[in-house]
């Protein structure tokens, strides 16, 4: 995966606060389900095999670590918006402006 640097740092907080706020919302909402959760740590280990392809890329550019960060910031915004989502099926108030932002992410993401 290259050096560890910041970006990656707040990645694997992001995956824990995810997966913290994801299993309080299934306790909360009651829909707790093994299945999706299993499907989900499925998901955030790819994360890692996206990030050591971006680096072997890097790698072949000369080192520097223009592919590993953009995928790094890619992830951190889906993490970010699937914690967002989480706390709002929990009633958690955020602000609107927030929301918005990473409401925008998303539908552009989706589109493409």
């Amino acid at each position: 995966m290259g050096d560890w640097n910041v970006s990656l740092s707040i990645l694997a907080v992001f995956m824990i606060l995810d997966i913290v706020t994801g299993v309080t919302k299934g306790w909360v909402t009651g829909k707790m389900s093994s299945r999706v959760g299993y499907k989900g740590m499925l998901r955030k280990s790819m994360y890692f095999v996206a990030l050591i392809v971006a680096n072997m890329l890097d790698l072949l550019i000369g080192g520097v670590p223009v592919f590993r960060t953009m995928v790094a910031y890619y992830l951190l915004s889906i993490e970010a918006i699937s914690i967002l989502e989480n706390l709002e099926a929990m009633k958690v108030p955020l602000p609107q402006q927030i929301k918005e932002k990473f409401i925008n992410i998303k539908d552009d993401s989706e589109k493409k």
